[in-house]
């Protein structure tokens, strides 16, 4: 009986197809989106930069930082986009002698800037700087993704957060009317002071706004909402600034 029984056992391995043996779709799957995502942080990385403000005084050097994105380049001229309060010299220096900008690049390394133009309704300031490399740029969407879209950000954060960090949320209005930027649309994104200018990207990579300003005034209910310049106005932007 016991002959019999592993006989039709083995009879009945023998004729079932491998994948039905173990199933894999799970596995394959799985491996898959972490690949998706492996490629889109590197994508994002690529293309975003930290931006370094060092204003002196005849006593003393105070810095400050934010987030920039590479989006476009004349010859050897690379230009990124980040926000105007970004670059402009803290409150406490309001005389400042000496302005310096610089950036982080994550393949050059540190490169000093030129400010090119600023947009102070739209928050936005334009930097170039030179280079011979070939280097990534972001590129943006071609059309608006519908609300609910899954968005990701990266960018450098406050004091408290030497590191960069990417968070996920999603894009949530486009009527939202932000008192101090009245063109932002809305994402839920968790970010942080020093994150201002942070590109917001698709799962396919392609940039969608950059992150301004934020609203933690219930900051216990997560996530709060952030306040993202549009593609839309960064486009009219570069193109007035000659690009």
């Amino acid at each position: 009986m016991r002959t019999a029984l592993m006989s039709a056992l083995i009879a009945i391995l023998a004729s079932t197809p491998a994948c039905a043996i173990l199933d894999t779709a799970t596995e394959i799957e799985t491996g898959s989106e972490g690949k998706g995502l492996a490629n889109l942080y590197e994508c994002i990385t690529a293309v975003t930069v930290k931006v370094l403000v060092m204003c002196e005084t005849g006593q003393a050097i105070v810095s400050k930082h934010g987030t920039g994105v590479l989006v476009g380049h004349k010859g050897n001229t690379y230009v990124l986009v980040t926000n105007k309060h970004v670059i402009d010299t803290p409150d406490s220096l309001p005389a400042a002698e000496k302005v310096k900008h610089n950036i982080e690049h994550p393949l050059l390394g540190n490169v000093r800037v030129k400010v090119l133009a600023t947009d102070e309704e739209r928050d936005l300031a334009c930097l170039s700087f030179e280079s011979g490399e070939n280097l990534p740029l972001a590129r943006f969407v071609a059309s608006t993704p519908p609300l609910l879209t899954e968005v990701y950000h990266y960018g450098f954060g406050g004091l408290w957060y030497k590191g960069p960090f990417a968070t996920k949320g999603v894009f949530s209005s486009r009527s939202r009317v932000w008192l101090s930027l009245p063109c932002a649309w809305t994402v839920t994104c968790n970010v942080w002071y020093g994150s201002s200018g942070g590109g917001v990207f698709t799962a396919s990579g392609r940039l969608m706004g950059i992150t301004s300003v934020i609203d933690i005034e219930r900051r216990e209910y997560l996530p709060w909402l952030v306040g993202m310049v549009p593609y839309s106005e960064l486009e009219k932007f570069l193109e007035n600034a000659g690009f």
